[in-house]
């Protein structure tokens, strides 16, 4: 269990797109949350990271998992991956504790690459912090999208911010989740 997600866990949920062309074409890449490999919290609050490997000889071996984004000791989990079929990047989103010092608030983020090791900085796309306990546990669940068209990025995830102003529940209202969404026009590597 990690605080953000305490009933239901860390969920797991691995997500996997293939590069189809360029230079990387063919390469097969991984995306899932896993424990963070240089900071951890003690049990029962292990630390988690948004980790990616690669494979190029169609799954036989694998990279080492690198980090979606830089190493914190806060919670970065339930990632989604979209492929750009016309540019061929990958954006993942992710939710992330980082901004909350008791690690329990999460924003929404999104990080792009080009081969699935190297990630951009990450932008922070939710306007206001989440709080899964404040809706007496009803976690983010997997409310939670990416996807990608020539540089436009559609994604979506679980909310109770009420940044919007219009969630009937308010903000951090027991069971005020929505499932918000953004439009990005993004270019990281100048395509």
């Amino acid at each position: 269990s990690i605080s953000p997600m305490f009933v239901r866990g860390k969920g797991v949920i691995p997500m996997s797109q293939v590069i189809q062309s360029g230079p990387q074409a063919g390469r097969v890449v991984l995306v899932w949350s896993d424990l963070n490999p240089i900071f951890s919290f003690p049990p029962p609050d292990f630390d988690t990271t948004v980790v990616s490997q690669v494979s190029t000889d169609y799954g036989q071996t694998w990279s080492a998992p690198v980090p979606v984004h830089g190493l914190h000791p806060s919670f970065q989990f339930h990632p989604w991956m979209g492929r750009d079929p016309v540019r061929g990047d990958l954006y993942v989103g992710y939710y992330d504790t980082r901004q909350d010092p008791g690690n329990a608030a999460t924003t929404w983020n999104l990080a792009a690459s080009a081969d699935g090791v190297t990630w951009t900085s990450s932008l922070v796309v939710s306007q206001a912090p989440s709080n899964a306990g404040f809706a007496g546990g009803n976690d983010m669940l997997e409310y939670n999208g990416v996807s990608v068209v020539d540089g436009c990025v559609y994604t979506c995830w679980a909310d109770n911010s009420n940044f919007t102003g219009d969630n009937p529940d308010g903000a951090l209202a027991p069971d005020g989740f929505d499932v918000l969404t953004s439009v990005l026009m993004l270019d990281p590597f100048d395509n």
